[in-house]
């Protein structure tokens, strides 16, 4: 599967993440928001909407969902558009 970066964890974001990370993908969200970057680390959502809870709950413990504050490109690793 890809890596994928999420920038905002908010309603789009939050929802987007966790979904891409539950199809197999390595997700990083990015958002300048301390609260909502520690929210996620915590397993919880940044909203409320039916089933998200679980979703970031079970993505996180998977570990193919990890937030950060600052987004950084890796190097060496081929993107694609």
């Amino acid at each position: 599967m890809s890596d994928i970066s999420v920038f905002g964890l908010g309603y789009v974001g939050c929802v987007s993440a966790a979904c891409f990370a539950k199809q197999g993908h390595s997700v990083v969200g990015v958002d300048v928001s301390d609260a909502k970057v520690d929210l996620v680390n915590a397993g919880k959502p940044t909203i409320l909407e039916e089933g998200i809870a679980e979703l970031v709950a079970e993505m996180r413990a998977a570990g193919r969902l990890r937030p950060r504050r600052r987004w950084r490109k890796r190097s060496g690793r081929r993107t694609s558009a």
